[in-house]
C-alpha cells in the first residue's frame, strides 16, 4: 500500500549503514518479489546485476539460503551452508540441495550477473550493447552551423539521438548496482586527470542512469549506497542525555561520497537498525525484544508514492529475508514471542 510498484523509467536508491542489510534487502525484498511476479503472473523481466562488492558465489549462496528458508523453513547462513563453522552441514539439509538448486537456477535464468566491471562508463557501455540486442536506437540527421576561428561559418550534418524502441514493450529491464561507493575512478577524456569516487557516482547516476537509461530506454535502475561513516556513530543530546534517533537514522545528507546524487533519483529508501545503537524503543516497537531482527524501512524521497514514512520489518539476515511487521496495534505478545523463539533457534 505504501510502495505499490517498482515503476519503469525510474532510478531508485537504497541507503544504509554498514551491516544494515542493504544487499540482503534488494535480494530478498525486491528480486524475489519480482521473481514471484514472473512465475505467478507471467510478468516479463530481465535483471542486470552489477556486483561491485560481493562475489558471484556470495550472491548465489545468499540466494540459496533464502530459498532454503522460504521453502523449507530452514535458516542457515552462507558460512554454515559451506560448512565453514564448527558444526558441519547436516545430511538432512544436504538432501534438499538438488531441489533448492533447481529453484536458484530458475531465478538466475532472469538475471545477468556482472562482477568484473567497475567504471561507470564500462557499466554504461556494457548496457548500451545489451540494449541493442533488446531493442533499436533511432537517430536522425540534423544540420548544425559551426563557426571557424576566422569568424566564418559552415554547416555540418550530425546524427542526433531520437528514441529507443524495445523489441518487447512488455519486458521490464532492471539494473541493480551494489554498491555505488565501489565505483572506480575515471580519468577525464580531455585533461587525462583522474577523477574521484564522487565524480564516478555523479557520472553514473546523472549522465548515464537518469538521462539515458531511464529517460530514453525506459529501464529501471536500482542503486545501493552506503551512508557516511559519521552517520553510523552515536550522537547524543548532552542537555537531555538521550540519543537523538533522528540523527542516527540514514538521511539524504548522509550520502558520504556524493550527496547531490539524491536529486537524480525518483525514489530513495533507507534501512535502519536501532539495535546497533542500543535503542530499546523505536516508533513504538520494543527493540529490546526484537533486537537485530528489526529493521526500519524509511521512504526518504518519492516522486510517485508516500514519503517520510517508516515501515517496521522483520529481518532474518542469515536468509536475506524481510517481511513487513504487523501494525503496532497488532504487535501482540504472541508476535513478540514468535520472534523470540526464532532468535533462540538462531543462537543455537
Amino acid at each position: 500500500s505504501v510502495l505499490p510498484t517498482i515503476p519503469r523509467s525510474s532510478q531508485i536508491m537504497l541507503l544504509g549503514g554498514s551491516g544494515s542489510g542493504k544487499s540482503h534487502f534488494w535480494l530478498g525484498f525486491f528480486l524475489i518479489t519480482l521473481y514471484i511476479l514472473i512465475k505467478n503472473k507471467n510478468y516479463k523481466a530481465k535483471i542486470f546485476i552489477f556486483l561491485l562488492e560481493d562475489t558471484r558465489e556470495m550472491f548465489e549462496d545468499r540466494l540459496f539460503c533464502h530459498v532454503l528458508y522460504t521453502k523449507y523453513n530452514i535458516s542457515v547462513d552462507p558460512m554454515y551452508l559451506n560448512s565453514a563453522r564448527h558444526d558441519i552441514l547436516s545430511e538432512d539439509i544436504e538432501a534438499l540441495f538438488n531441489d533448492v538448486d533447481k529453484i536458484v537456477e530458475d531465478i538466475l535464468k532472469y538475471c545477468i550477473l556482472i562482477d568484473n566491471i567497475y567504471h561507470p562508463t564500462g557499466l554504461y557501455k556494457y548496457l548500451r550493447t545489451e540494449s541493442g540486442k533488446l531493442g533499436t536506437h533511432f537517430y536522425e540527421d540534423k544540420i548544425f552551423t559551426y563557426k571557424n576561428e576566422d569568424g566564418s561559418t559552415y554547416e555540418k550534418v550530425t546524427k542526433v539521438y531520437v528514441r529507443y524502441e524495445p523489441k518487447d514493450p512488455d519486458e521490464h529491464v532492471i539494473i541493480v548496482v551494489d554498491n555505488l561507493n565501489n565505483l572506480a575512478e575515471e580519468s577525464d577524456k580531455e585533461t587525462k586527470i583522474k577523477g574521484s569516487v564522487r565524480d564516478s557516482m555523479g557520472k553514473w547516476c546523472r549522465d548515464y542512469a537518469r538521462l539515458q537509461i531511464c529517460k530514453h530506454w525506459g529501464w529501471t535502475v536500482w542503486n545501493v549506497a552506503q551512508t557516511a561513516l559519521e552517520s553510523d556513530r552515536q550522537q547524543f543530546n548532552m542537555m537531555r542525555g538521550e540519543q537523538i534517533i533522528e540523527k542516527l537514522e540514514p538521511n539524504l545528507s548522509a550520502l558520504g561520497d556524493n550527496k547531490v546524487i539524491s536529486r537524480d533519483h525518483h525514489l530513495v529508501l533507507a534501512l535502519f537498525s536501532p539495535s546497533r545503537f542500543g535503542i530499546t524503543m523505536y516508533e513504538g516497537y520494543d527493540i529490546g525484544k526484537l533486537d537485530d531482527t528489526f529493521r526500519s524501512l524509511i521512504i526518504l524521497k518519492s516522486n510517485f508514492s508516500i514519503s517520510n514514512r517508516k515501515i517496521g520489518l522483520f529481518f532474518n539476515g542469515a536468509s536475506s529475508y524481510f517481511k513487513e511487521l504487523p501494525k503496532l496495534t497488532e504487535m501482540t505478545t504472541e508476535v513478540y514471542n514468535e520472534i523470540a523463539e526464532f532468535r533462540k533457534k538462531q543462537n543455537h
